[in-house]
């Protein structure tokens, strides 16, 4: 969305005059505790000492009212915090037990009465659990509330659907948490006020989702002090136009505080999941969290720590159902000799050793590779198969049980030191690391060997300085870096296909592993693994935030300003291996897909060839300034604008592509017909926004609050690293054409990774069906093809 021009002018005339008043704000996990200080008639006391003290660390913060009696402490760690206030003539009061909860503020009013300073009243009235100083939606969830309510996992974002608008699969998983219809890669997810949603699929970096099962990694839930989910979030925050999820972790205090726990599951009591039927094995499911944190000080009323560890162990078997297929090796059914051709009502299409045998009828020699990589073999016209490639069906029907268990190990732990230097500042550093290991089948597979291998390992480190040097001003700076690791490998990755009967002539370190077998219509699960590898990562955000409070009588003013470098490796490995389909009626237009494959005749096969290893990095950085205006009492206004610009990501070798209307296919590359950009960036990205809060009583019971804003949303690269290297950008950077023997003509783009047919016979002619294109020579497994006859 754009501004008009006239608009565009307006909003940057104010930006530039607020930037140069005062220095830049940012999002933080930090909370605020405002309020007004008047006398029993409810005339403001200026001049009044108001002194903010954290129960739990003993430091204490000191602000002073101003001409209207208002005053602002910024910047507050989470906690539990006592207010005192005094002025010369009025008894002093104090209101202990104020919760300040994750980037919340908390509006506490005192009224002083007439008396001695030294004479103090305690006031232990709860503050109104409605917000009144902002329209900001959502709410907090403390760490009591998250180990009370029932948690799956033990992953947080299970929670995230407890706020209105917020909806996520049940078991949570990749890309299964939306807001308000939004994308899920649309909400923007913040650890310790440090951006968490990495650049590729834009989930998040910590509990992010794996290739199977729930959260990749886990932060301990025992280490977050409480999070909370915004919609119609103020100025500050950005990116995502989705929920903003803002986790802050818990600080050590001045006593020793630590949990220990340790729970396991074992699926011997529980009932059968629904697809998984008698007389078919039980599938297995067994879990094991176990985890520690322990939190204290290091120097008392000065150095804090903290820390949590939390396992977990599990493996829980898949079940899909069972697979309809005709491949089932000994099924007990009438034979019909020779429906090869026409025929097709026997019992050609329920048995292996059926179709073997019709083929032979036919006058078709079974292909030797078939054979091996079903695991049968032929003797005369007798077929045994063992089993290790279709398996064996015991089903009184053409289903076969389908599903092995993932075997997942995740380790993770974080840390958290805070330093109160003094009064006026206070530094903290965190660091998150998480391990994940396993072997999942994350696509309906016929052995477990072609199971996948996977990992993912997750770190984040960040550290912040906040600095208050007089009762007006705050300044906080923070640090943070953020890296993800996550490969995916087949199973059989060393196992060279040539072990399967294979030649394809494909060589390399990540191209082992039986091709992906596919067969069209009614066969759906294939032979081999999923098209992996595939690396992603090593992902990393490097991010440089600095943000200012400072109040000026009835407005608190913030302003902020933020600098991303976002790097991304992606490796796609999809078909490096090889990929053959099977349709049907390729060497007889009657024939079915699973007499194509031992007959040794694919519909198609490709391979991809190259480096398909993409380097990409781009720059984003925003600033925005918001006012929170208490007009009056009752009422408060909060309005801001942000902007926000990512530039174009730019490949390290130039290995990306676009289409041209008047050259075709072009590279991003400086240079004769080339683009020095894959498109071209957006600088009108200003979003505005504007709120309000009325407090119809004055009581903080009913508040009525309304807004709107403009927000942008952050491209994710997986458009520019599509899935598989089936399209995209970083796919087919070249206009060159590409031959059968790797020839390239009609192009002099340099190629980053590519796919082209690749077959099994020394001669290849044409890989599509004859007889639709009159193909002189047919493509199969063998040299020399089988004769039709």
């Amino acid at each position: 969305m754009h501004f008009p021009s006239n608009g565009i002018r307006v909003v940057g005339i104010v930006c530039l005059v607020l930037a140069v008043s005062i220095p830049m704000f940012s999002q933080t996990t930090s909370g605020r505790i405002l309020g007004s200080v008047n006398d029993q008639s409810g005339a403001a006391v200026a001049g009044a000492a108001v002194v903010i003290t954290d129960v739990q660390r003993g430091t204490t913060r000191a602000v002073a009212t101003d001409d209207s009696g208002n005053y602002v402490a910024a910047q507050l760690q989470p906690g539990v915090y006592k207010v005192r206030a005094e002025a010369k003539g009025f008894k002093t009061v104090e209101r202990p037990n104020i919760g300040v909860e994750v980037a919340q503020d908390v509006r506490v009013d005192i009224a002083l009465p007439t008396g001695q300073v030294s004479e103090t009243v305690v006031v232990t009235d709860e503050v109104p659990l409605v917000n009144t100083t902002s329209s900001t939606l959502g709410g907090t969830l403390s760490n009591a509330e998250i180990n009370d309510l029932p948690l799956n996992g033990r992953n947080y974002e299970n929670l995230l659907q407890l706020r209105p608008g917020v909806e996520r699969y049940p078991g949570g998983g990749f890309s299964t948490t939306s807001t308000n219809g939004l994308r899920a890669e649309d909400n923007a997810y913040f650890v310790e006020g440090l951006f968490n949603s990495e650049p590729y699929s834009g989930q998040a970096i910590i509990n992010g989702a794996g290739i199977a099962g729930d959260s990749a990694t886990i932060l301990p839930i025992d280490s977050i002090q409480e999070f909370n989910v915004e919609e119609l979030a103020p100025a500050e925050f950005g990116w995502k136009p989705g929920a903003v999820v803002n986790v802050g972790l818990k600080s050590g205090t001045n006593q020793i505080h630590g949990t220990g726990f340790a729970f396991g599951r074992d699926g011997v009591m529980d009932a059968r999941n629904f697809f998984n039927t008698v007389p078919n094995t039980k599938l297995a499911r067994t879990l094991e969290q176990y985890g520690v944190s322990v939190g204290g000080p290091i120097v008392k009323d000065k150095v804090f720590f903290f820390g949590a560890y939390e396992g977990q162990i599990y493996g829980v078997g898949n079940s899909f159902g069972g697979v309809t297929s005709p491949s089932m090796i000994s099924m007990s059914t009438p034979s019909t000799p020779n429906c090869l051709f026409g025929a097709m009502t026997g019992d050609c299409a329920n048995s292996i050793p059926d179709v073997i045998a019709d083929l032979q009828a036919g006058g078709i020699t079974p292909s030797p590779a078939s054979l091996n990589i079903a695991g049968c073999a032929l003797s005369g016209s007798t077929v045994t198969c063992n089993g290790t490639g279709f398996p064996t069906n015991n089903n009184p029907n053409i289903n076969i049980p389908n599903g092995f268990s993932n075997d997942v190990t995740v380790y993770n732990a974080v840390g958290k030191v805070d330093f109160n230097v003094n009064q006026n500042n206070r530094i903290s550093g965190m660091y998150f690391f998480g391990n994940n290991t396993g072997t999942v089948e994350d696509f309906p597979e016929y052995q477990s060997k072609w199971r996948s291998k996977i990992h993912t390992r997750a770190q984040v480190f960040g550290g912040s300085w906040a600095w208050n040097p007089n009762a007006h001003w705050v300044n906080e700076a923070r640090f943070g870096y953020n890296r993800l690791y996550q490969p995916t490998l087949p199973g059989d990755l060393n196992t060279p296909a040539s072990s399967y009967g294979l030649n394809t002539g494909v060589s390399g370190p990540f191209t082992g592993g039986l091709p992906r077998i596919g067969f069209g219509g009614y066969f759906f699960p294939g032979l081999g693994g999923f098209k992996w590898p595939k690396f992603q990562g090593p992902d990393s955000i490097t991010q440089f935030i600095d943000h200012v409070s400072y109040t000026a009588g009835k407005n608190a003013i913030k302003f902020g300003g933020e600098l991303h470098r976002n790097d991304v490796t992606n490796a796609a490995y999809g078909n490096s291996r090889g990929s053959i389909t099977f349709l049907g009626g390729v060497f007889d237009p009657a024939s079915t897909p699973l007499e194509d494959f031992f007959a040794g005749y694919p519909f198609k096969a490709s391979v991809e060839v190259g480096n398909p290893t993409l380097r990409l990095h781009n720059w984003a950085y925003s600033a925005f300034v918001q006012d929170d205006w208490r007009v009056a009492r009752k009422l408060t206004l909060n309005f801001g604008v942000r902007y926000e610009f990512s530039s174009v990501p730019q490949e390290q070798h130039n290995l990306l592509g676009n289409f041209d209307s008047t050259r075709g296919l072009v590279q991003v590359k400086t240079g004769t017909n080339q683009i020095p950009s894959l498109y071209n960036p957006d600088h009108k990205n200003f979003a505005p926004r504007f709120g309000f809060a009325w407090d119809t009583n004055g009581k903080g019971s009913t508040v009525i609050r309304g807004g709107a804003g403009l927000v942008y949303e952050t491209l994710n690269w997986q458009s520019f690293i599509a899935f598989n290297n089936a399209f995209g950008p970083g796919s087919v950077p070249t206009g060159a054409i590409i031959d059968d023997a790797g020839n390239t003509s009609g192009g002099t783009i340099t190629t980053g990774n590519t796919t082209l047919p690749f077959f099994l016979s020394p001669t290849p002619v044409s890989w599509d069906q004859p007889q639709l294109y009159g193909a002189p020579t047919i493509n199969c497994f063998d040299s020399p093809c089988p004769i039709m006859t």
